[in-house]
This record gives structure tokens, C-alpha cells and sequence, in this order.
């Protein structure tokens, strides 16, 4: 096969499709970064949503939903049956397929590999969640369907891992080393890069940023916590950014109100200029009770930001304690307030922290770097099916 094959590449999401979760502006981000580069691209996804079109061109990426019926149990294998049948059928389509989450449809690929013998197939693990209640969860994956569905994953070519904790979770489930690949998300660095700003140490305010889902695994109640905390301590010059979306908005107001820090807390809903919301915050707190690897942290690093967020994966894979940012226990309130108060109160080190966040996301993360990485594995494995006899 030539090289010039690799232009034809399936992005996948087992999900609804576009939306501000990470894993899905990965695919957002690499579909278009893929088609800049002279690629030719798809996105599959479920049709979840009947308001969203059929097909559509998101960032100039033609876009196909799946359709099947929202009935839990039954819909689902209606979809994986509809899936399988349009690999099938759309196989001369494309050359590498590339599904982002171990779900129904990562299996369906696996049960497809027979047909699609020439095929690169690739599953993204985007985080500690699907190991908790999915093919992946290791009270589940010797049950049904469970097992039978782990049977069928196993077929795929490669996994890739976005930090160390789900890579040593693949390990621990008996994949074997040689399919898992480290690749980490990538960013496009130069534009956060333009947002760095050095706020003057005579500043009366400091900015504390959140952006993301508002939903519970993520403990933005944690961070308004610990924003009430610091007022009770006497800092009275803060303020506190909140970007996104959720079932928690309400409830994040009210908690608040009752806190007395309302005028100091604003919600920004979604918001769709990232690097002009990191240029006007001087800290990032991403409070977490579960990560993958978090796009807004890594937008904070090439903004140049200290940060402070939880100890759990993602997390720790971005951020060296005392170095440029702090770490502290999922759910402690206390915690978060100190390491808060201790950049607060200091601007150098708030200045250290960023220049060494901006250091660190260099290189792995860069954009262009996972695209020289993901377009060399569909390369590898599609020169070794040329050369099979």
C-alpha cells in the first residue's frame, strides 16, 4: 500500500458529537489538523440527538451520525449492528480507523477485523473512567457480555494511552505492551501561547479560573469551597471565573450565595475563546475526582498559568507538585484553599510556576508532535500488510 493511502482516516466517538468534553475536541481538533495537512477525513457518530443533522461539516470535517432507537439495551445493539454494517459497506472509504473511548463500538470493530483485514484499528483510552463499569472494569471483564466484548477489543492493532495510569491499567488488564502507545493530547501551543500575560505584583485582584463540565466528577463545588474558605481567611481580592456548562450551574450559584461570595463568583457559561478566557485569569484549578488528560490544563500551560488542582490521573501526569503547581486530595476543601492562599500570595512564584507550565507542556503535547506520532503508527501497520505475502 502507498503512502498516499494514509490520507483516508475514520475518527470515531462512541458519544454525542460536538460537545465540550475533552475526548470529543480531540476529535474536533485532530480532524481538522488531520485535513489541514492534506488528509482525507471522516467522523462517525451515534445520532443521539435528532436537532443535529445527519450530516454535517464540523470545522470542515464531513461529519456522519448513525442513527438508532433510544431504547436502553435494544438501541444499542441496533447501533453496533448499523455500525458494523457501515464499516462494511464504506470500507474502500479509508485506511485507518480510530475510535476514541473502549465502548460498543470499539467491539464492533474488533468483530469487523475479518473484513477489514487491511485496516489499521486504533481505540483511545481517554480516561479513568472507562475502567469503572465498561469492557474495561476488571470485576466485569471475565461476565458477560463483558468478556465476549474484551475478546473482540483485543483484536484492534493498537490502544493508545494518555497517561501513565491508564497505561498501567491496560497492562494490569493483560494487554499487551507492544499495542499500547503512549500519545498524549495534543494542543495547539502557539495559541495559548499568545495569552500569556505578568500581571504587576501592586494588583489588587487576583483571577481564579475553572473551565469545563459542571457536572459532579468534576468538584467545581469543591473550588467554590475553597473560595468561601479563603474569604473567611480575610482574602477579599479574589475573584473567581467559571467557564462551562452543566447540571451543576444552579446549584454552584446557590452554593455561592451561601457562602456570601456571589459578586465574586461569575459564570461565564460556554465560552468558545479558550485562550482569551487563560489570558484574564492569574490561577487554574482543575478540582477533579476524575481526569483523562485535561485539554484545560493543558491550555493553562501554554497560557503560562500556576496551577492547582487534584492528585488523580491526568492531573498528575501534567503537574509536578511544587514546581508549577500544587496537588491536593480530591473533595479537600482545606487543602485547595491553602495552596490557593500560597500562590495568592505570591506573585513570584506565581510567575515561577507559570514559566515552568508553559516548559513542561512543550514537546509531547505539542499539536504536530501527536500527529507525527498517531500517522506513524497507521503507517507502520499499513506497510507491514503491504509486505505480507
Amino acid at each position: 500500500m502507498q503512502q498516499q493511502s494514509l490520507a483516508r482516516i475514520l475518527l470515531v466517538v462512541d458519544g454525542y458529537y460536538p460537545t465540550i468534553g475533552g475526548t470529543e475536541l480531540q476529535v474536533e481538533l485532530l480532524s481538522a489538523a488531520f485535513q489541514a495537512r492534506g488528509h482525507e477525513v471522516q467522523v462517525v457518530v451515534p445520532w443521539m440527538h435528532p436537532q443535529r443533522p445527519r450530516e454535517e461539516l464540523i470545522r470542515g470535517v464531513k461529519t456522519t451520525r448513525i442513527s438508532y432507537p433510544h431504547v436502553k439495551g435494544v438501541g444499542a445493539l441496533i447501533l453496533m449492528v448499523k455500525f458494523f454494517y457501515w464499516l462494511i459497506k464504506h470500507r474502500s472509504e479509508y485506511d485507518a480507523i480510530h475510535v476514541h473511548m473502549v465502548k460498543n463500538l470499539a467491539t464492533v470493530m474488533g468483530l469487523a477485523r475479518p473484513f477489514l483485514h487491511d485496516k489499521v484499528m486504533a481505540a483511545k483510552v481517554s480516561g479513568a473512567w472507562e475502567f469503572e463499569g465498561g469492557i474495561l472494569d476488571p470485576a466485569l471483564r471475565d461476565r458477560l457480555p463483558w468478556s465476549v466484548m474484551n475478546y473482540f477489543v483485543r483484536k484492534l492493532d493498537y490502544f493508545q494511552t494518555i497517561s501513565e495510569f491508564t497505561r498501567e491499567r491496560m497492562l494490569d488488564a493483560g494487554y499487551p505492551d507492544a499495542k499500547i502507545k503512549m500519545i498524549r493530547n495534543g494542543l495547539p501551543i502557539n495559541d495559548f501561547k499568545e495569552a500569556k500575560r505578568s500581571r504587576a505584583a501592586t494588583h489588587d485582584v487576583v483571577t481564579i479560573g475553572y473551565a469545563g463540565r459542571l457536572e459532579p466528577v468534576k468538584g467545581v463545588d469543591v473550588l467554590v469551597a475553597a473560595c468561601g474558605e479563603l474569604k473567611r481567611r480575610g482574602f477579599d481580592g479574589i475573584e473567581l471565573d467559571i467557564a462551562g456548562v452543566g447540571r451543576q450551574d444552579k446549584n454552584l450559584a446557590d452554593q455561592a450565595a451561601s457562602l456570601g461570595i456571589s459578586e465574586q463568583v461569575r459564570f461565564l457559561g460556554g465560552i468558545d475563546d479558550m485562550p482569551g478566557f487563560m489570558a484574564d485569569i492569574d490561577i487554574y484549578v482543575q478540582p477533579s475526582h476524575q481526569e483523562g488528560l485535561p485539554n484545560s490544563v493543558m491550555q493553562a500551560m501554554a497560557a503560562s498559568l500556576p496551577l492547582v488542582a487534584t492528585r488523580v490521573s491526568g492531573n498528575i501526569d501534567l503537574i509536578d507538585d511544587g514546581k508549577n503547581g500544587y496537588l491536593s486530595p480530591a473533595g479537600d476543601v482545606m487543602a485547595m484553599a491553602d495552596s490557593l492562599q500560597a500562590l495568592i500570595e505570591s506573585v513570584a512564584d506565581r510567575e515561577a510556576f507559570g514559566a515552568a507550565s508553559f516548559a513542561a507542556i512543550q514537546g509531547s503535547y505539542a499539536l504536530d508532535t501527536v500527529l507525527d506520532q498517531l500517522n506513524g503508527l497507521y503507517i507502520e501497520k499499513l506497510a507491514s500488510y503491504s509486505e505480507a505475502p
